[in-house]
């Protein structure tokens, strides 16, 4: 069974775990919600918004790291995400 994988340093992003169920070699899961994710980069590391979200999708939400790889969340629908984010770039 292939481990869960874990982003470091981001530990309070996590919201629950998962599994899948069409992958019965994968283990549960890790969930993230993505806004919490950013929030943390942006306490932790002091990164503004902008730097957070750039950040964020280049080196975590587009990385695949294998079957155990976490699963991200939006709490907000798809036009809140986007508005959020052309705010941050402005």
């Amino acid at each position: 069974m292939e481990p869960a994988l874990k982003y470091d340093g981001l530990d309070a992003a996590i919201i629950g775990t998962t599994n899948r169920p069409d992958d019965p070699l994968v283990c549960d899961l890790l969930v993230y919600s993505y806004d919490k994710i950013i929030q943390v980069m942006m306490d932790e590391s002091e990164f503004t918004r902008h730097e957070a979200i750039e950040y964020a999708e280049f080196n975590i939400i587009g990385a695949y790291m294998g079957p155990g790889t976490p699963i991200i969340v939006h709490s907000k629908s798809a036009e809140e995400i986007a508005e959020s984010d052309a705010q941050a770039v402005h």
